[in-house]
């Protein structure tokens, strides 16, 4: 006896800690709360509640329902068959799998979540951090969460809602093939005239991932005088479709076709609405063929607001809206990307705001008979016909990168013009950074690195002494973080009298160089006609430069070993660029750039030794476009310009170094400068070289 009571002890143990398959669980009352933690296994059913409310279900465990013949299986049900049902919530963090193996037309459909409102369903919130599943493997149609002319107010799914459906799936009410919708809110119930039946979703919130066969959110009133509206979808994962080619062909009645989001109404006076589609995700279907869209908006169909910052792909439309949909206000937004076409035949015009950053260049191609009004919120030119802007940046800085070419030449002229070596080089290095004060195409974020050789050669046996200068520079502009990249390589040659006239102690000297430049740019372009949504587009031209000026300089000895040089100096400066395109979208008109480059400065030199000095300069500087503020290009052939709303800049300086006597008339020489703008423009120099006569 003893031992008996041992064992059926065990036994209740073991039964207690072992998890068991249990059949399916019938809501029976009221308010009630299931909490299941075991597998349910069925062939109709996993948890029912029919004509029962204030339903709360809490799944962390398994539910794998498989239908068979006629009948419909479905993970959890709240069916309103004579009376209404409801539940406060349904968390799953489990699996719930319904499947139909339906072998003759006719045969059931699956839904891992139902939610049928014939007197009315409702739901509070679904919440899933697991999988909720609809598999039709036969002639059933699949659905992952499926609400049939109910209400569910919220979904938050950050795990997996999928509905994966065979070729056959979907014969049985000639929904074509490969049927599988993942979250369908359907208006199937017909109402009455002038009181239509409506399903409801308020909020679906995915950080997940939503994945049909077919369809991944379907938004569809087919029934007579019914109404399917979704408030809003925020989508932060992925809504998608997995089926890999469509034909657009009509098979069961069907066109063979796959839409990320459907909005749809088919049924007599029916109307479906999703009001604010906000996705920082991805929404994409990866069929190829004619007939993959990733938003389609139908007859009987609007939706009112589009917010993207994320991607929309597809092979056929990204966003279409077809002749009876509408589609009110699409936004692309910073972090935007378009793969496939905005198309429209709708008699509804729709607005096409342009809000990708002022860095960003774009060309969206967009087709079909149907209106619509583009604006860019970057203050940029836009055309119209298909929609386009270009990063301004090379623009708008046109007047800054002439001033740091010829500035880095000048100052050198100008430091060495009173040099009593017969040659001195200069091998620099130097940074150019500008921050943009924001997405405004006002002004834009750069990078400039050069790095060359700036070099003068005295004459010989000139009746006024003269200086050969030779300038050879590489430049690298990075136009906001690579958005844009012109590299040039550029040679200036010209003279410079070191004292062309004195007058009371006040030396002249003046200069005059001319160049030639090669460029070459890189500019990133979002374009949705590109299978990634972005590609970049090459452009080069040649550009001739020009730089005349004069100096006027007085020396002042303010102690034995101190000297003070004072320069006033100004430089009128030109850059005179061919025309040139950037492949496929942009042409450039010939540049013709007139800048007037003043500046005074102070440069303090203590004598260390025999030609040994160190010295400390100190000066402030100016530039203004006189000719070019405003340049012409074209996109897509039509002609647009851009006037620079900054033509000027102030720009103070400092710069410390020293001359070094190595040997019999040859000097090391050493310099490190700095220089900031009023426009937040920062250089910083260094150089490096030798003064002597060899």
């Amino acid at each position: 006896m003893k031992l008996i009571k041992q064992l059926s002890f065990f036994l209740i143990i073991f039964i207690f800690f072992t998890r068991v398959s249990i059949a399916q669980v019938t809501v029976s009352t009221n308010n009630q709360t299931v909490t299941n933690t075991s597998p349910i296994t069925g062939a109709v059913f996993g948890i029912l509640s029919d004509g029962k409310t204030g339903l709360i279900i809490d799944n962390s465990s398994s539910i794998s329902i498989t239908g068979v013949g006629t009948t419909n299986p479905y993970g959890i049900g709240i069916l309103s068959s004579t009376s209404a049902s409801s539940a406060t919530s349904i968390t799953n963090s489990g699996i719930i799998t319904s499947t139909t193996t339906g072998a003759a037309v006719g045969d059931g459909n699956s839904y891992g979540i139902n939610n049928n409102g014939a007197t009315g369903a409702t739901i509070g919130t679904i919440t899933n951090s697991g999988t909720i599943k609809g598999v039709s493997t036969g002639f059933g149609t699949a659905r992952g969460i499926n609400n049939t002319s109910g209400t569910i107010t919220t979904i938050i799914n950050n795990g997996n809602i999928i509905a994966t459906a065979t070729v056959d799936s979907g014969k049985s009410a000639s929904y074509g093939s490969y049927n599988g919708i993942a979250l369908y809110n359907h208006g199937d119930l017909a109402g009455t005239t002038g009181n239509n039946k409506i399903a409801l979703i308020g909020t679906i919130t995915n950080s997940g991932i939503i994945d049909g066969t077919r369809i991944g959110i379907s938004n569809n009133a087919d029934a007579n005088f019914s109404t399917a509206n979704i408030t809003t979808i925020n989508n932060t994962g992925t809504i998608s479709t997995s089926i890999t080619n469509v034909t657009s062909s009509v098979i069961n009645g069907e066109l063979d076709a796959t839409f990320a989001i459907l909005v749809t109404a088919s049924g007599t006076d029916s109307t479906s609405t999703l009001t604010t589609l906000n996705n920082s995700g991805t929404i994409k279907t990866i069929a190829s063929g004619t007939g993959a869209y990733g938003i389609l908006v139908n007859t009987g169909g609007t939706i009112t607001t589009i917010n993207n910052s994320g991607t929309i792909q597809a092979g056929t439309a990204a966003i279409a809206i077809s002749t009876g949909g509408s589609i009110g206000t699409i936004n692309l937004n910073k972090g935007s990307v378009l793969i496939g076409n905005i198309t429209s035949n709708s008699s509804t015009s729709y607005t096409l705001n342009m809000g990708v950053g002022g860095a960003k260049s774009y060309y969206v191609s967009t087709s079909g008979t149907g209106l619509f009004t583009v604006n860019d919120l970057d203050n940029r030119p836009v055309v119209k016909g298909s929609a386009l802007a270009i990063n301004i940046g090379s623009m708008e800085m046109a007047g800054e990168n002439l001033y740091q070419k010829t500035a880095n030449i000048t100052d050198a002229v100008d430091r060495n013009v009173k040099n009593n070596k017969d040659t001195w080089v200069e091998p620099y290095y130097s940074e150019s950074t500008r921050d943009s004060g924001g997405n405004s195409s006002q002004i834009r974020q750069f990078k400039n690195n050069k790095q060359g050789i700036n070099a003068g050669f005295k004459v010989a046996n000139s009746a006024t002494p003269l200086q050969v200068i030779l300038n050879v520079d590489q430049t690298k502009n990075n136009i906001d973080s690579s958005e844009h990249v012109i590299n040039g390589d550029s040679v200036m040659i010209g003279l410079a009298t070191p004292s062309y006239a004195n007058y009371e102690g006040i030396d002249v000297s003046v200069k005059g160089l001319v160049g030639y430049a090669n460029s070459k740019t890189d500019r990133k372009i979002l374009d949705n006609t590109s299978s990634t949504g972005e590609r970049t587009l090459t452009g080069k031209y040649n550009s001739y430069n020009a730089v005349v000026g004069s100096a006027l300089s007085k020396n002042y000895n303010l102690a034995k070993d101190l000297n003070n040089n004072i320069t006033l100096g100004v430089d009128l400066t030109s850059e005179f660029r061919d025309s040139y395109s950037e492949n496929l979208y942009f042409k450039y008109n010939s540049l013709n750039l007139v800048q007037l480059q003043p500046k005074i400065q102070s440069e303090f030199i203590k004598t260390t030794g025999k030609d040994s000095n160190v010295f400390l300069t100190a000066g402030v500087g100016a530039r203004e476009i006189l000719s070019g503020k405003t340049q012409k290009y074209s996109m897509n052939n039509t002609g647009v310009s851009f006037t620079a709303p900054n033509s000027g800049d102030y720009y103070a300086s400092l710069a410390a170094g020293a001359n070094i006597n190595v040997a019999a008339n040859v000097n090391f020489y050493t310099l490190v400068s700095a220089k900031m703008s009023e426009k937040d423009t920062e250089t910083y120099q260094a150089s490096i070289g030798l003064k002597g006569t060899f």
